[in-house]
């Protein structure tokens, strides 16, 4: 009986052990999808503040988005790994990008092929210390695994013109809901099963 007392008491060690595991990774992916957007590549987040609603409402006095000039491109794709990826085409042209703002997903794979249509232009990602540059007839790129949640600004890194500070565009960082999804039905599944395993023990002990 002391023997069956105690595999019981290891099995249920275990399966709490199991289950806080769990609910410790699920807390720990929460905490960093929904922390503040305080950590942006090193970027003093204040003084950001106080200049991004202005440099967006500049930049959007000069995104004409039903400009046929720019039919940029974008497909999902499946990594070598079996991971996600997303392929996007950014038009530049002063002082706009097409689009100007990118949506994936945390932990996707990113390619960027930037394309002027006019000058030489370039994108820096903030927050990622990337860059590329294009000139007509000849485009840059960009290739990176999104791992780092929240929002980031990207601007022309090339001088363009008298409004070349306000060419930006944005790169947001989602969560991933599937993982989120999928580790939460775990937890569920745990704690039904561990309930269900207790209820027939103490059923069988009457």
């Amino acid at each position: 009986m002391d023997c069956s007392g105690g595999e019981k008491l290891k099995k249920k060690k275990i399966l709490i052990i199991i289950i806080t595991f769990a609910l410790i990774l699920v807390i720990g992916n929460l905490s960093i999808v929904f922390s503040d957007e305080d950590d942006n590549g090193g970027e003093d987040q204040h003084s950001l503040e106080e200049t991004e609603h202005e440099e967006l409402a500049l930049a959007e006095l000069f995104v004409d988005t039903n400009n046929q000039d720019f039919n940029p491109v974008y497909y999902e794709y499946t990594t070598e790994d079996g991971g996600n990826g997303k392929y996007f085409e950014i038009y530049a042209k002063r002082f706009e990008y097409a689009p100007n703002i990118i949506k994936v997903n945390l932990g996707d794979e990113v390619r960027i092929k930037l394309i002027s249509t006019d000058v030489t232009h370039g994108i820096y990602l903030d927050g990622y210390e990337l860059k590329t540059q294009a000139n007509p007839g000849s485009d840059g790129s960009l290739s990176f695994v999104a791992d780092k949640p929240g929002r980031y600004t990207f601007r022309c890194s090339v001088t363009c013109g008298e409004f070349h500070p306000y060419m930006i565009g944005y790169l947001e960082v989602e969560p991933n809901l599937t993982f989120l999804i999928f580790a939460g039905l775990a937890i569920i599944i745990g704690i039904i099963s561990f309930t269900i395993i207790h209820k027939k023990k103490e059923e069988v002990k009457k």
